[in-house]
């Protein structure tokens, strides 16, 4: 039986195959947008604060991602670099939007 208060889904692999992206759901929590590199080393949130990331999305560079954002009700995607943690607003979303994908 799987434990509802810890588990990690939508996992996606950066274009070149060397990052994983996944989402970690924990009871009590906002999910977070997690980076690891393929080989299990460099486990790090992509994002910190009280906000609810999900729908992670690798640009074509591998070194940004999108994600789907909920900040006190409100609903927007981000462009977050990896190496830098520059958080930039890319749109302002409708709350019928859930999963969107970057298309290459």
């Amino acid at each position: 039986m799987q434990s509802t208060s810890y588990r990690k889904g939508q996992p996606f692999f950066s274009p070149d195959g060397k990052k994983l992206s996944f989402i970690d759901f924990r009871a009590g929590e906002n999910q977070k947008v997690w980076i690891i590199n393929a080989d299990g080393s460099k486990l790090a949130p992509l994002a910190s604060g009280p906000q609810m990331d999900w729908s992670a999305s690798w640009f074509p560079d591998n070194e940004r991602v999108a994600v789907m954002r909920d900040e006190l009700g409100r609903q927007s995607v981000h462009v977050i670099s990896i190496s830098t943690g520059k958080d930039q607003l890319l749109f302002e979303a409708p709350m019928e939007m859930r999963w969107p994908r970057l298309s290459h």
